[in-house]
């Protein structure tokens, strides 16, 4: 039955019947940018990128998801609570977008070289409503100021995963 599911997507695509979004898919890479192979979704997935990490090695799977699971309670429902220092201060991602081969460009953030919060952002109301200093993942990029984690932008390795040498 998914087969056929998706030979009718792919055929309604081809033929202009319905908008598709096109994406990367690709599984366990050692980068995203060298994945060329594409899928074409649902009318309920998005695209998306999600980093693995694995010591100190980051894999990449990448292609389409529905929807509901790009959410942030969805991606990581725990937050920071139970996972030991070492898996919390791995940087992890999973973002998703809606435009065609959007995903290749996900996760792609860069290191904070001063400890300011972001200015559009009201670190007290969202420490009061959500808690945000708690997922340190989140705070590190959004309020570090406000949350005490500038120590942390010395040493924080966006892209090879690991923060070492912190204390």
């Amino acid at each position: 039955m998914n087969i056929c599911y998706l030979i009718t997507a792919g055929i309604l695509c081809a033929i202009g019947v319905s908008e598709c979004l096109e994406c990367f898919n690709c599984l366990n890479i050692a980068d995203q940018r060298t994945c060329t192979n594409t899928s074409q979704c649902s009318n309920s997935e998005s695209c998306y990128l999600q980093t693995l990490h694995s010591g100190n090695e980051v894999r990449y799977n990448m292609g389409c998801q529905n929807n509901q699971l790009c959410s942030a309670v969805a991606v990581n429902p725990n937050g920071i609570i139970g996972r030991s220092i070492q898996t919390r201060q791995q940087y992890s991602c999973h973002e998703c977008c809606s435009n065609n081969r959007c995903n290749a460009h996900l996760c792609v953030h860069s290191k904070p070289t001063l400890c300011i919060d972001d200015i559009t952002l009201d670190c007290v109301r969202l420490n009061s409503i959500f808690n945000v200093c708690a997922d340190v993942h989140h705070a590190k990029t959004i309020c570090p100021k406000f949350c005490g984690l500038c120590h942390l932008g010395k040493n924080i390795s966006y892209q090879n995963t690991s923060i070492e040498n912190l204390y």
